[in-house]
């Protein structure tokens, strides 16, 4: 440190008095190798911090990522460092609570204990009570034990008038309803939500004793809420689905929508969703792979037509852009044949936007099962008749996911991309087909 802390004092970006923009990269991360060190390399990093500009410390804390540790050291170490730094605080827009290293996510300070989901939930909200300017939070991981959750948004002197965006999940137990009410409440200012439903396992089951999970109940967007992006990914037995109110804020509001259909009596939630939010919606991604994996279990072709029907899509009357992911692993090849060639052009035929721009559909599989589904799962002829239908459409995209890991697809391969030259050949010929 005593090597330098006279680099850091006398840098330009450190004594400037107006124009800072971006420190050197490798000043950053020297900084951040020092924060990690013991308390008295905190401390002199304090004394240092104190020569730097006031938009300097700001970019330098722009993003905190806390991991969960049975030790709470280095979160107490930071913790004394705020007092004497308020800068640190009060530059923070961004933090990420989880409970593995290994979470997905941009990071620029971390402090890491062992693999342990205890966190003082006392002293975390201490801190984001002193984020003033904290703009997203990000709180992830099942392994987190139910308290700590709660807890933090329960925490009286929490507020965070400015927080726009809010990423909670995989979590066990949204089962209770009122814990996600409690997060509308805090967050008045809240315009992008993501919810993610952990695997809810019950040791009845575990134990083989008979057990009936509850009834999904209807959890209703606050009327003041103004959210523009609704991200929700639930499991087979979901607790809750989501409904609002016709003439509310945030019906009025809401742009985006991304949800994951786990069975037909899902698709009843998700259908009163957009029966309400539906003629304003500019974007829908659809996750369709636990349904298309589970359609074994369906004998009835009108059965299956009419969950869709009331899925409500002619609702979406100003959709610009679709995406549809779908996956026919464990799916016998007659069944991609019969019910799964009806997905694909029965939805489209249902949306009656004239503005369609952008569609997307990502195969949730294998390279060898993408092309099994693109040979003899859709009627390609018919999905191309229906996506010509819409004069405005410029982008057609295709992706895989044989990683979960990328939830947003990779890009296809070449044998993919020649079996759909073949399916798709008009589209494919004005040029609107991407990779």
């Amino acid at each position: 440190m005593a090597q330098l802390s006279p680099l850091l004092i006398a840098h330009p970006h450190a004594v400037s008095a107006t124009g800072v923009q971006d420190f050197p990269l490798e000043l950053i991360e020297h900084t951040i190798d020092h924060l990690h060190d013991d308390r008295v390399s905190l401390a002199a990093c304090t004394v240092v911090c104190k020569s730097w500009t006031t938009p300097s410390h700001y970019h330098l804390f722009d993003t905190l990522r806390i991991i969960a540790g049975e030790d709470h050291q280095r979160l107490r170490q930071f913790a004394d460092f705020i007092p004497s730094s308020k800068f640190a605080c009060k530059g923070v827009r961004h933090v990420y609570l989880s409970h593995s290293s290994n979470d997905a996510g941009p990071s620029l300070t971390e402090f890491e204990g062992a693999a342990s989901a205890d966190f003082d939930v006392g002293l975390l909200t201490s801190l984001l009570d002193k984020m003033s300017r904290l703009q997203s939070l990000t709180i992830s991981q099942t392994c987190w034990k139910e308290p700590s959750f709660p807890g933090i948004l329960n925490e009286p002197k929490l507020h965070l008038p400015l927080l726009t965006k809010l990423t909670i999940g995989p979590l066990p137990f949204f089962h209770k309803i009122h814990h996600i009410q409690i997060v509308f409440d805090w967050f008045p200012s809240l315009r992008q939500l993501s919810m993610r439903e952990g695997i809810l396992v019950d040791p009845r089951i575990a134990m083989g004793t008979a057990f009936t999970y509850p009834v999904a109940q209807p959890l209703v967007l606050p009327t003041t809420l103004r959210l523009t992006t609704l991200s929700y990914y639930s499991f087979v037995y979901s607790s809750f689905f989501l409904e609002s109110i016709s003439g509310t804020l945030s019906t009025r509001s809401l742009r985006f929508i991304s949800v994951r259909i786990t069975s037909l009596q899902s698709v009843i939630g998700v259908g009163k969703l957009l029966r309400i939010v539906g003629p304003i919606l500019e974007g829908l991604d659809l996750d369709l792979q636990f349904l298309f994996r589970d359609l074994t279990h369906i004998n009835s072709v009108d059965r299956y037509n009419e969950g869709w029907i009331r899925l409500n899509l002619m609702q979406l009357t100003v959709l610009r852009s679709l995406t549809l992911t779908i996956s026919t692993s464990n799916v016998s090849d007659d069944r991609i044949h019969t019910t799964g060639t009806l997905l694909i052009p029965l939805l489209l035929e249902n949306i009656q936007s004239p503005d369609l721009r952008r569609f997307k559909l990502t195969f949730g599989d294998e390279e060898n099962s993408a092309l099994t589904f693109i040979d003899i799962g859709s009627d390609w002829r018919s999905t191309e008749v229906q996506l010509l239908r819409w004069k405005a459409l410029e982008r057609v995209e295709f992706a895989y996911t044989p990683d979960t890991k990328f939830s947003e697809g990779r890009p296809i391969t070449e044998a993919i991309y020649d079996c759909l030259k073949v399916v798709l050949p008009t589209l494919m010929s004005k040029g609107l087909i991407h990779r």
